[in-house]
């Protein structure tokens, strides 16, 4: 993404995803999703970067792709005055369209049909994955999914359904990310850390928070925590 781009699809499985986050990790990922999409640039904070921030860069790169080639088809037609005027209509044809003669004046034989290039292009036959395969897609993306429950569960099936098996994995990993902090039971308490700090300048507070200083309105409530930091869209203190 060289340029700056105006707009993007933003998918409802990714809030899905995002919702299942800490707030001050969704939050984090979500500037880093807007700032991708705007400008390019990729965090450099590792949590952010391999996490579902990739699976969400990957499907972002395609559509920007897929939009790329779309638009130099349309400057290729621009170029040639745009699209040809279609056919005019004839008594005999009201289509407009003729049938072009392929027969031979000195044979017989009577015209040979032209076979449609469509009917020759083959279509992708999708071929299942091994369960290394899956091992080693799963182990390079450094996701959670349990190769052997995957790769299991479509094989009984004979791989009904499924068009990419990657595709299926990333999904998998999106589920089973949303559903993880719901099995973790008797987890150890850890310490509470400083997300947000009050300063005040000037007579007026500010608080400063990942690497942003935000203004304080006149009549905020006092940060409950340390580990509470200030939600600038609801004007509110949120736990972290």
């Amino acid at each position: 993404m060289a340029k700056e781009r105006q707009s993007f699809v933003f998918r409802f499985k990714w809030i899905v995803a995002l919702s299942a986050m800490p707030d001050s990790l969704r939050l984090k990922t979500y500037d880093a999703i807007m700032r991708y999409a705007h400008t390019g640039d990729e965090p450099t904070d590792e949590s952010i970067k391999y996490g579902i921030f990739l699976t969400v860069k990957q499907e972002m790169d395609a559509d920007l792709k897929k939009y790329e080639e779309r638009a130099k088809i349309n400057r290729e037609i621009g170029k040639k005055g745009g699209r040809p005027p279609k056919p005019k209509e004839t008594q005999i044809n009201p289509m407009g369209f003729s049938k072009p003669d392929y027969d031979s004046d000195y044979d017989s034989d009577s015209d040979s049909p032209i076979t449609d290039k469509r009917t020759d292009k083959r279509r992708d036959v999708f071929t299942p994955p091994t369960q290394s395969d899956v091992e080693n897609y799963i182990s390079k993306k450094g996701y959670i999914v349990n190769p052997v429950r995957f790769f299991s569960h479509y094989s009984q099936k004979g791989w009904k359904g499924v068009r990419d098996w990657m595709a299926k994995i990333d999904e998998w990993q999106i589920d089973d990310a949303r559903k993880q902090p719901q099995e973790k039971i008797d987890q150890p308490q850890h310490p509470k850390e400083q997300v947000a700090t009050v300063t005040t300048l000037d007579g007026e507070d500010y608080v400063e928070q990942y690497g942003m200083k935000i203004k304080l309105p006149i009549d905020y409530k006092p940060q409950p925590d340390i580990d509470y930091y200030w939600d600038e869209m609801w004007k509110d203190w949120r736990k972290s």
